[in-house]
């Protein structure tokens, strides 16, 4: 075909198609990240006005990320935020100080009937500071089902992502998790409140029972 082409002066490519990249074809889906109040507001109405100043295509799927933002959470609290449920969820640009644990991810139907699986967090470009400084408060970073029944299989939370925050230490245990897959704690600035002597504790993480794929950089 190619000496036919030259013989008319004509340009000739070949036709490969496996040169396609998955990743650059169109998905059919987008993300949008919303406020709690304007999620709050989309379940309490069942319509979301999207905006942005992008073009929609018809039949695109939309998944809205809830951000937890702007929020000051300070000593009166024992512990910052419950988070339980398996939809999209960014925290981010907020400052933690609270005796107890800053994040804890359960997922508990004993008691919270509400609770589940946790599958799509992203906590980043938080202050994290001198959390988890009381007794009861001896791990920043709780992630473990309290539904014993989820101990025993596959595990119960994934794609948990910690990053790119400032953490000042008052005590050494920064993660304790269990049945967790697919997750990190990278690219945190970690050091220690100047408030609280340093400890080594070669326990700064503890994994447990069904945990895969899980990328940890403590300290």
């Amino acid at each position: 075909m190619r000496i036919k082409a030259d013989a008319l002066g004509l340009l000739a490519e070949d036709y490969e198609t496996d040169r396609i990249l998955i990743k650059d074809l169109y998905t059919g889906t987008i993300e949008v990240s919303v406020s709690a109040e304007k999620m709050a507001a989309f379940r309490a109405d069942g319509q979301f006005e999207l905006s942005g100043g992008r073009q929609y295509l018809p039949n695109e799927y939309c998944t809205l990320m809830e951000m937890l933002g702007d929020l000051n959470m300070g000593h009166e609290h024992h512990r910052s935020a419950d988070l339980m449920r398996s939809g999209s969820i960014v925290v981010e640009d907020n400052t933690f100080h609270v005796s107890g644990s800053a994040l804890a991810i359960h997922g508990d139907a004993n008691f919270w009937f509400e609770s589940g699986p946790v599958s799509d967090l992203q906590v980043r470009h938080n202050l994290f500071d001198a959390c988890a400084h009381s007794v009861v408060g001896d791990c920043l970073f709780f992630i473990e089902p309290e539904l014993k029944a989820a101990m025993r299989v596959a595990p119960y939370h994934r794609n948990i992502h910690i990053t790119d925050n400032v953490i000042r230490l008052a005590r050494p245990r920064v993660l304790q998790a269990a049945c967790l897959a697919d997750s990190s704690l990278v690219n945190n600035h970690i050091s220690w409140h100047p408030d609280y002597p340093p400890v080594n504790d070669e326990n700064a993480v503890a994994l447990h029972e069904q945990v895969e794929n899980v990328d940890v950089q403590a300290m």
